[in-house]
């Protein structure tokens, strides 16, 4: 079971941010979190962007700890607080996380950089969340993260209509309103790597092949050629060409 959750953002609600850091530290034990806002702006406003995303996150949980629904307004940056109908349980929700507990990180990555973050959090066992992500992150995060296989990609899906209220945040639903999705272990995505793996060759294996191509070409050169000088030769520009020609296929480690 992981212990650090990086929940990349691309949205700037705080809404499924809070059920995401709620799901995870009610049932799966997570105290750790880094909010990672992706884009391709300069480096300057996607720092900008992720403060904000973090902060806002802050400020909204704190009015649900007060019995409040905190609302930002886009398109001119008003602020609107709705008081709730039934605040007990989002109060009860709220304290229950020990919300000031929790390490909440912010970070920011490029689009074109985000192999390198992955590498580096996968390498540190974390899992990923992309409920928030734009459909080009989703798709590459999951592609890299699967090919390497062993990091849970999660996303926070919800099985009814959404209101964009406080109907749609966690202590508001029972659970067969929402789903909780490991991407990486759908049936879909399972299938597919198998396959894909299953025509790929890691680097041992290509070493040995291509040496063992390498013995016999040199072996039937020493018996049709002239001298074993020029079966050398052969032998050496036969394991050149058969290892380039495979390393089509090497995946890495």
């Amino acid at each position: 079971m992981s212990e650090r959750l990086v929940i990349f953002c691309t949205s700037v609600r705080p809404d499924p941010y809070f059920n995401v850091v709620a799901h995870a530290v009610s049932f799966q034990g997570i105290r750790d979190f880094s909010l990672v806002a992706v884009g391709d702006d300069f480096a300057t406003e996607m720092q900008q962007k992720a403060a904000s995303v973090a902060d806002d996150l802050s400020r909204f949980v704190e009015e649900l700890r007060l019995g409040g629904y905190w609302t930002r307004d886009q398109s001119d940056g008003s602020e609107r607080i709705e008081p709730l109908p039934d605040p007990a349980p989002f109060v009860d929700a709220v304290n229950d996380l020990d919300w000031g507990s929790l390490s909440i990180g912010r970070a920011y990555v490029r689009e074109e950089d985000l192999q390198a973050l992955l590498a580096k959090e996968a390498g540190l066992g974390s899992a990923f969340d992309v409920t928030s992500c734009k459909n080009s992150v989703v798709a590459a995060a999951t592609a890299w993260l699967v090919s390497r296989g062993g990091s849970p990609i999660y996303t926070f899906d919800l099985r009814r209509t959404p209101t964009y209220g406080f109907e749609d945040l966690l202590p508001a639903m029972a659970p067969s309103d929402y789903e909780y999705r490991d991407l990486s272990r759908s049936a879909l995505l399972v299938d597919a790597t198998r396959k894909v793996n299953s025509l790929s060759l890691r680097r041992k294996q290509l070493l040995w092949i291509a040496i063992l191509a390498a013995v016999v070409v040199g072996f039937v050169s020493l018996r049709f050629s002239e001298t074993v000088a020029f079966s050398v030769l052969t032998a050496l520009a036969s394991f050149a060409s058969i290892t380039s020609g495979m390393a089509l296929l090497v995946r890495s480690e």
